[in-house]
């Protein structure tokens, strides 16, 4: 008999998400012990790799080392973008 026929699928979905709650809850009681001041963490990928999401470059770091297959690049600050420059040309 089907998963889904016996209500099982709906319970395991519920399982999977309260196991996911405890680990952050535990993620949580670590990051605590080390110093981090905040009641609560938001559960996220960010916090899942082990950053705080409370500053932009806190994602983009570690983001910046698994795009560049580990390397770390020094920070570059990006004074401005400009998009949407160019003119389109209307055909003759």
């Amino acid at each position: 008999m089907a998963l889904s026929r016996l209500g099982l699928r709906g319970q395991n979905e519920r399982i999977l998400t309260l196991l996911e709650i405890d680990a952050f809850h535990q993620i949580h009681q670590a990051w605590r012990a080390l110093g981090y001041p905040f009641d609560s963490l938001v559960p996220s990928y960010a916090t899942a790799i082990s950053v705080s999401g409370d500053t932009p470059q806190a994602l983009a770091s570690p983001a910046g080392i698994l795009v560049n297959q580990g390397v770390r690049n020094p920070v570059v600050r990006i004074e401005q973008l400009h998009f949407a420059q160019a003119r389109l040309l209307r055909p003759s």
